[in-house]
């Protein structure tokens, strides 16, 4: 169970030291907004920031794509400069990037990604997270197993609100994670596949929670033989032995099922660890969902 220090609760561990260092008056980023929203499906607050593409004032009467990331603490700068730079290319059409955060310090942020990425209740998942959340400051209680509302919340709250106000395509919506939030990507698949049209998975934890993961997709597939999604997930071969053979087992699974509908890719990278591979996961998942739409 300690390994999962390298899936779950890893990303924080130096990001916490910069953090500390951070100067008093912080660097913005251009063409971007905020705001806090509270859900009553989950009953707690969000820090949401949205992000432009270039050229979105000019375009008074388009709709964008949407990039959704949870953990918008540790991927909305990189996500943003990576959507950018890709559409300025023409490799994939301007899009919305929308982080989910949380008010307060990276100790709560850690504690309720827990909360809010974890589809059932695990006292053991609890308990690996509890050893390393403490050294980043206070945080609210440990809880797991909300993740259905959580989902609930992202796509009857939060996405028609960026739809309305942000001019944001309902028939384009993104969803990203990593580690964790990889997992949570994989199991949206099975539980709610209709909620995105596309989704980005970098170094899914599927191990956790004795494979719930695959739980998931095991009663999925019970009932149905298609889903009509695309589906881009990629692991560093750096990463921790039992994460990349979790995702090994995910093709295999994939591989036997045969949905009807469902693009997928499934892509192995060498030289890359459990976090570096997240910048390359953003560049190449975006380019795959859209290689078709940019020809």
């Amino acid at each position: 169970m300690k390994s999962l220090c390298t899936t779950a609760a890893v990303l924080a561990l130096s990001g916490g030291q910069l953090l500390a260092q951070a100067p008093a008056s912080l660097a913005t980023i251009p063409e971007t907004d905020t705001f806090e929203i509270h859900s009553e499906i989950v009953d707690a607050d969000f820090q949401i920031s949205v992000s432009f593409p270039f050229g979105y004032h000019q375009m008074a009467d388009a709709q964008f794509p949407v990039l959704y990331l949870p953990d918008a603490w540790w991927t909305f700068g990189m996500a943003t400069d990576i959507a950018r730079v890709l559409s300025a290319d023409q490799l994939i059409p301007p899009m919305l990037v929308v982080g989910i955060g949380y008010p307060g310090g990276l100790g709560d942020a850690i504690a309720l990604r827990v909360r809010d990425m974890t589809f059932r209740q695990s006292a053991g998942v609890e308990q690996i997270i509890a050893q390393e959340v403490a050294a980043f400051g206070p945080h609210p209680p440990l809880t797991s197993g909300g993740a259905d509302d959580f989902l609930r919340f992202l796509t009857e709250e939060l996405a028609p609100r960026i739809e309305r106000a942000y001019r944001g395509d309902p028939n384009q919506r993104v969803l990203h994670g990593h580690s964790l939030g990889g997992s949570f990507v994989v199991d949206a698949v099975f539980r709610r596949p209709e909620a995105f049209t596309h989704y980005i998975a970098s170094a899914p934890a599927l191990m956790i929670d004795v494979g719930v993961s695959f739980l998931n997709e095991n009663e999925f597939a019970a009932a149905t033989e298609s889903v009509s999604v695309s589906l881009y997930v990629a692991v560093g071969l750096l990463d921790a032995p039992e994460l990349v053979a979790s995702v090994a087992a995910l093709v295999d699974t994939l591989t036997v099922r045969e949905y009807k509908g469902f693009r997928w890719e499934v892509s192995r990278l060498e030289g890359q660890t459990h976090r570096s591979v997240m910048p390359v996961v953003l560049r190449d998942g975006l380019r795959w969902i859209f290689r078709d739409s940019t020809r």
